[in-house]
């Protein structure tokens, strides 16, 4: 009995080939006995596979191939048993039809939606960026004022190309530092606001404060600088709590306030405006 078998890998090793066995004479499944098989490569010489083959059941045999028993484009099988039917199975190689499909041409032969083919003909089109009539097709010709998806995208590439020359120099390390010139239109107003901004004092308490005395380590030696002013702590147990200032000591840098809740900790920050 000659048949065409499937498709192996060429020059490698084949683990549980199967085949059935019958006897000639009366069709039963043939499930004992001494199975012998040969192989030729590509029509030359032939020889026994290394393996023993063994039954598995019901008639049903298998048995392992060898690397170099599979390597040839076409690969002859001939099974022999004393009471059955000879076989001869007649296989084909499969690199070269897997080459075959690798060398395709891509454009010709990959259309088929929704086929592995088809995604590896998208991966081409989207990899080839100088094919801009391929590419709008993939992703739609136009918009809805009638620009190609290849013009915005060659119109965002261009405008961000040069974006390095057209970063302010005021930025620095993330930073942009600007001047503001005017506030709704009024340069007055972005004026006043400046003066306030510089008017504005931090500092932090220092050794044991209470809830009227504040030792700071601010640097104005002048007394009663700050008298009338208010500070404001940022952080601490006071935080967000505002008390005007009803005199300050420019030799121990004392600030004398109206009560806070809680007396601050030395650390807590705190701003004077």
């Amino acid at each position: 009995m000659n048949s065409v078998g499937g498709v192996f890998l060429k020059n490698s090793a084949v683990t549980g080939f199967g085949f059935y066995l019958e006897h000639a004479v009366t069709g039963a499944a043939i499930t004992s006995g001494t199975v012998t098989i040969y192989h030729s490569l590509d029509g030359v010489g032939q020889g026994n596979i290394a393996d023993t083959p063994a039954h598995v059941s019901g008639g049903q045999w298998k048995a392992d191939l060898a690397q170099g028993e599979t390597n040839g484009d076409i690969v002859t099988l001939t099974i022999t048993h004393a009471d059955a039917k000879t076989q001869t199975i007649t296989i084909r190689t499969g690199e070269d039809l897997i080459d075959a499909v690798w060398d395709e041409d891509i454009v010709a032969a990959h259309g088929t939606a929704d086929t592995a083919g088809r995604c590896v003909r998208t991966l081409d089109l989207i990899s080839d960026r100088t094919n801009n009539a391929n590419l709008n097709a993939l992703l739609g010709v136009a918009d809805s004022a009638g620009v190609t998806v290849t013009t915005q995208i060659s119109d965002v590439e261009t405008d961000t190309q040069n974006i390095q020359s057209r970063i302010p120099a005021a930025l620095v390390s993330g930073r942009m530092s600007s001047d503001m010139v005017a506030l709704s239109g009024s340069t007055t107003a972005a004026d006043n606001l400046e003066q306030g901004a510089l008017a504005l004092v931090t500092g932090a308490a220092v050794g044991t404060p209470t809830t009227t005395v504040i030792d700071t380590d601010l640097t104005e030696a002048s007394n009663d600088h700050y008298n009338g002013r208010v500070v404001t702590f940022t952080s601490g147990a006071c935080i967000g709590e505002t008390r005007t200032i009803n005199d300050y000591n420019g030799t121990t840098k004392e600030l004398t306030t109206d009560a806070f809740q809680t007396a601050p900790s030395a650390t807590d920050t705190f701003v004077i405006s």
